[in-house]
């Protein structure tokens, strides 16, 4: 853990900066940033969202392995986010057959956020394997 004075001294040595430029701060910059909006709710439930995806991905990496997307590869994974989408569009009311918009569907089996999560989930292990990270 970097303290106060280290990332001081790091700013003035790299940067050139006085240390009054870096421990005062910009008064003008304060009094925007103050008037910005913080968006409290929305950062706390995408950060409940991420815990969710993570606990989801623990449970299904025990059942599944690295071996089924290992076998498929990006092919195979996206084709599973086309599936999502194609089920994401459908309850949303589009005819894929026709790319006509018809009415949204209630879902029968898979709530809409379960998709959600599913094609979100799909998309960072889609990013995990392009990196070569997958299985390892």
């Amino acid at each position: 853990m970097i303290n106060k004075s280290d990332l001081v001294k790091e700013m003035t040595d790299r940067l050139g900066l006085t240390v009054e430029q870096v421990v005062k701060p910009n008064l003008k910059k304060t009094a925007y940033m103050a008037e910005l909006p913080t968006y409290a709710e929305q950062k706390a439930e995408f950060r409940d969202v991420l815990e969710a995806l993570w606990d989801m991905h623990q449970q299904k990496s025990a059942d599944y392995g690295p071996w089924n997307v290992n076998a498929v590869g990006e092919t195979g994974v996206a084709v599973r986010i086309w599936d999502k989408v194609a089920r994401l569009m459908n309850l949303l009311g589009w005819d894929l057959s026709t790319g006509n918009f018809t009415a949204p569907k209630t879902p029968r089996n898979e709530s809409l956020d379960d998709t959600l999560m599913d094609l979100a989930s799909y998309c960072i292990i889609m990013i995990i394997y392009r990196r070569g990270k997958w299985g390892k």
